[in-house]
Formats: structure tokens, C-alpha cells, sequence
């Protein structure tokens, strides 16, 4: 429930207060809340702009609320950006106790032209708030206002920033990592490692290509996903205070139709609904257009979308949810499929656009080589190439009334990158115009990249080992990728440091 316009005016008076719920104190006239007599403020520590008047003297004790003691930000717990928009942004904290907060912004250190509604909730919950009303592409400065229930007084977080959409022409910077795992070939100490230098970036947004919340592989029951998503903001939250992130699907995410069955609460129910819960989907409508679907058991998926920044639009697809049965390794790839509906908002997205850029994201191709491996390799299978095992051209009897293979689309479209995962090394690719860029693991302790690039079916290409994150820099003129290594200290070397720059490209408008 949003504290009305009037009782946010009574700025440090006690919810309680505010609203009328202690004994004697004023109530409410048509349910808004009525200022309370001098006599009935509390005698609270005053440490900030929201805090009361000094109580009068002969104040009537019964209507003094009693004070609990003010709140640091670590009770926010972890802070997750997402969605940002032209005008604002959603932040998604996960406070260890009940708490009220508000978010106050402006475009300078300090100041403060706009105000979100207040928004409370319980301790272990996440507690979702959003702030609008901010100019487009600006650098904006945000403070998380917070009180315990009761309490009068808001405590004020450290300041931090975000960016609201780029205007056309504007020069700017993404990030992008995969396949996190956090398994038995992980090092956590790495993976925080590369968040680190995520954040280091400054980037506008950072884009997760799937395979990281792993609930297919580790979880046998709804607690165990929720775990597992809970897990995973403390080492996002290492930059999502400050960085907005958008989350693609992997195949062991568990959002997988080969399991959902439209009937059963099962993995593929409980996984949406964490990532939902405890992650900000981007909003559709506005900036986003996307998989606007509702499902009776998960609500409004958004498992795939777009939207346009400065001079790039970016395409996230899912060709998980509408694959009904599982592929298996050694048969053939036309199972895997992105469905009807998100093949013709994908074609109707890709015309439609006059961006200088056009950027795809997606843990793996639509087919692929076997176990839907490879790059450039398994290009021209499937559904995304269109050929079937003897390299027939099968798309018109295999996808009846589609227009043409995914990557035609792209080549057609002028699309020119196409980021996907799975594979677990760096390989930069190019074909017919497209730079096709596996990207490396952020948590892999390193290993023998012509080794792993074998077992994915690379042949070609720029090969190099994990770990790390992509960087990329978005000017009008050219797009500057970078591959940035983490490295943990006692691993760096006189020709490998962490941060470094291991390869770079550019790409330039088709």
C-alpha cells in the first residue's frame, strides 16, 4: 500500500502516527491520514530532513509512538537494477528485516528532483520499488531512503548511479558474461573477480546468457531453485546496485518445455517463478516489446524481448520454453525451436528497426551441432540454418508458412553480432557479415582452450581460453569489442594481468 500524497507530507511522523493506528492520535477523513496535534509527535533522535519537531512539553504520552532504532542499508541485503528505461529504473532489494523505503533521485551528486512511492514489506522477501520522472540519457544519482515499521526517521543509503536510455547518437558501454555454473568446475573467487571488473566498466547495462542458476542440474524441489536464485544476487549484487541486468536463459535454467506440461508445478513453474521473483524482467510496453504471453501457472514470462538503446537494438531470444522435447545427443536439431509466435516478433522486430546495430543474444543456437554446440559451425542447421542431416535444404516442409532460416533473417536484416554461451571459451566468429562471438565463462579456473573448443565443434575463428567478460563500446561510427580477463592475483603473470584485454575487434554499421 503507497503512503497517499497527503501523509507523505507528514515527512518524519511514525507510520503508525500517519496513519492513525496509535491510541488517541488523530484518524483518517475518506482514508488519508489527518495531522496530528504538536502534541502527539514522538520524541525521537532527530537525524534527518524527516524527522519531527522536538515533543512540547506536556505531551500526551499515549499518542508518543515509541522509536525503534534506525536502519543501515546492510539491511537492504542485495540490490538488483533492472528494466531501466528512458525515464527511470526498478530496483529489486532483498531486505533481512521488515522495512519501508522510498527511492529519491536527481542528475547531480546530493540533489533530489524526484521521489518514488514508499513501499514496505517483511524481512526475506524481495521488496520491489520504481522510480520514474528522471530525463532521458542521463547519468542519475539515486539514494535508497529506509525505516523499520514504526519508526519516524529515514535513514539515507550511500549514493550511487545509473543510466537511463541513450538517445541516438550517444556513445556507451554494455558487458556481457555466460555460463557462470557455480559447479564443480568453478571458482567462486573468479566469478567474483570478473563482476569485479564488470563493475569496473561502468557499464550501461549487463547482459547473463544462461546456465546460471543451474536449477536443471542441482535443484529437486522449489526450495532448492529459490535457493539457488537468492544464491546468485550476492554475486550479482556485487554490481547491480549500479549496473541494470538482463538475464537470457540457458538450458539448465529449468525453463524448459521438455518439462513443463502446462499442468504440473514443476521445475519449469518453480524457475520462472524464482526469476520473475527474485530478478526484474524487462517491463513491455514503452521501451520493451517482448513475449507479452500470460501462462495460468507463472503469469507473463517475458522470456524474450527487445529494445533499442542509442544506436542498438538489442534482441534477447529463448529457444528453450517452446522446445516440447528434449533433443538428444547424436539425433538431430530441428527439436529445438523458438516457437511461431516468437519467430514472427523476431522477424517483425528485425525489419521494423533502423538501428545502426542490431544485436541477438542467446545461450546457444536454435539447433546447433550436436548437443546444439558450435558457432559458425552449426550455422547452417536447423532452424537456424535451415538445412537438415545430409544438408538438404528442409526449412519449407520442416517450418511450414516461416519466411526463412534465422540467420537469413539476420543477414537480410543487417543484424551484426549474434552473443551466445554454452560452449565455455572466447571464439569470435564471422559469417556473411555477422560476427558470430561465443563468449567465456566468468568463473573457470582456465584449461586448454583447443581442447574445449573441440568438444564444441569449433574449427575456426579467434580461440582463446576462459575466464572473463565481454565489453562493449557503442559509438556511432564503431562498435569496440573487448574480451577482459579475470585473473586472481596469485595467477597473474608479466603477460597476464587481471582487466587485461585479451582480443578486440570492431564492428561498423552494415
Amino acid at each position: 500500500m503507497n503512503v497517499p500524497t497527503r501523509a507523505k507530507a507528514l515527512g518524519g511522523l511514525s507510520l503508525l502516527v500517519a496513519t492513525g493506528l496509535l491510541a488517541g492520535c488523530p484518524s483518517t477523513t475518506d482514508g488519508v491520514p489527518q495531522a496530528p496535534d504538536a502534541a502527539c509527535l514522538g520524541d525521537c533522535d532527530a537525524t534527518s530532513p524527516d524527522a519531527p519537531a522536538p515533543t512540547p512539553t506536556g505531551t500526551d504520552a499515549s499518542c508518543a509512538p515509541s522509536c525503534p532504532p534506525p536502519l543501515d542499508e546492510s539491511a537492504l541485503g542485495t540490490w538488483v537494477l533492472g528494466s531501466p528505461t528512458a525515464s527511470g529504473v526498478t530496483l529489486s532489494l532483498l531486505p533481512k528485516t521488515a522495512v519501508e523505503v522510498y527511492l529519491e533521485a536527481g542528475t547531480s551528486p546530493g540533489q533530489t528532483s524526484v521521489k518514488s512511492d514508499i513501499t514496505r514489506g517483511p524481512g526475506g522477501a524481495p521488496l520491489v520499488t520504481t522510480l520514474t520522472g528522471m530525463p532521458e540519457d542521463a547519468t542519475i544519482y539515486y539514494r535508497v531512503r529506509l525505516r523499520p515499521p514504526g519508526a519516524t526517521d529515514f535513514s539515507t543509503s550511500k549514493e550511487r548511479t545509473f543510466h537511463t536510455a541513450r538517445k541516438a547518437g550517444s556513445t556507451f558501454t554494455f558487458t556481457v558474461q555466460a555460463d557462470s555454473h557455480r559447479d564443480e568446475n568453478s571458482n567462486l573467487d573468479i566469478y567474483r573477480r570478473a563482476l569485479d571488473n564488470v563493475r569496473a566498466d561502468t557499464p550501461d547495462f549487463h547482459v547473463d546468457l544462461g546456465d546460471t542458476f543451474m536449477t536443471e542440474k542441482f535443484a529437486k524441489t522449489e526450495a532448492e531453485v529459490v535457493d539457488r536464485y537468492i544464491e546468485e544476487r550476492s554475486y550479482f549484487g556485487r554490481t547491480t546496485d549500479t549496473v541494470p541486468l538482463f538475464l537470457v536463459n540457458g538450458n539448465h535454467e529449468g525453463e524448459v518445455g521438455w518439462v513443463f506440461d502446462g499442468v504440473t508445478d514443476n521445475l519449469a513453474v518453480w524457475a520462472t517463478k524464482a526469476r520473475l521473483r527474485y530478478f526484474v524482467a524487462p517491463t513491455l510496453g514503452g521501451l520493451y516489446t517482448g513475449d507479452d504471453t500470460t501462462n495460468p501457472l507463472v503469469g507473463r514470462r517475458v522470456g524474450y524481448y527487445a529494445f533499442t538503446w542509442g544506436d542498438a537494438l538489442f534482441v534477447a531470444l529463448d529457444p528453450f520454453w517452446y522446445t516440447e522435447t528434449k533433443p538428444r545427443r547424436g539425433g538431430e536439431g530441428w527439436g529445438f525451436t523458438l516457437g511461431e509466435a516468437q519467430y514472427r516478433w523476431l522477424q517483425r522486430t528485425l525489419e521494423a528497426s533502423t538501428a545502426k546495430y542490431k544485436i541477438v543474444f542467446a545461450h546457444h543456437l536454435v539447433g546447433g551441432l550436436d548437443d546444439a554446440r558450435g558457432g559458425v559451425e552449426g550455422a547452417d542447421l536447423w532452424e537456424w540454418g535451415g538445412q537438415g542431416a545430409t544438408g538438404a535444404d528442409e526449412f519449407a516442409t520442416r517450418r511450414p508458412g516461416w519466411a526463412k532460416p534465422i540467420h537469413r533473417l539476420l543477414v537480410d536484416t543487417k543484424a551484426s553480432a549474434f552473443f551466445h554461451g554454452h560452449d565455455h571459451l572466447y571464439c569470435k566468429q564471422d559469417k556473411d557479415g555477422i560476427v558470430y562471438q561465443e563468449v567465456p565463462q566468468p568463473s573457470h579456473p582456465g584449461g586448454n582452450a583447443a581442447v574445449t573448443a573441440a568438444a564444441g565443434g569449433y574449427v575456426s575463428g579467434t580461440i582463446l581460453p576462459s575466464s572473463g567478460h565481454m565489453r562493449v563500446k557503442v559509438a556511432p561510427d564503431k562498435m569496440t569489442v573487448e574480451y577482459v580477463r579475470a585473473v586472481l592475483p596469485t595467477a597473474e603473470t608479466p603477460t597476464l594481468k587481471n582487466g587485461s584485454v585479451a582480443d578486440s575487434y570492431t564492428i561498423v554499421p552494415r
